[in-house]
């Protein structure tokens, strides 16, 4: 990122997950979803169908990247921090 002229700190904040996210064991995960704002204003994160990093085609939709922690998983409902695209 540095090398193409962006600020270290990318542009984050949180969402509630609509449907249950896994990450792995091993370290922390970053899931594609799309983001939407429901009636009541909050921002809601959908995961996409997604086949890991060389799934480019599924990536493009996505307009975050929810942070799930190493070993957890994120639940519906549950609130997590999202790197917005």
């Amino acid at each position: 990122l540095l090398m193409q002229g962006a600020e270290a700190d990318s542009e984050s904040g949180f969402a509630v997950a609509d449907k249950p996210m896994k990450g792995t064991k091993e370290r922390d995960s970053y899931l594609p979803v799309t983001l939407r704002t429901n009636k009541h204003g909050v921002l809601r994160a959908t995961p996409l169908k997604w086949h890991g990093s060389s799934d480019f085609v599924n990536f493009a939709q996505a307009q975050g990247v929810m942070v799930v922690p190493r070993g957890r998983q994120i639940e519906a409902g549950e609130p997590a921090r999202v790197l917005f695209l």
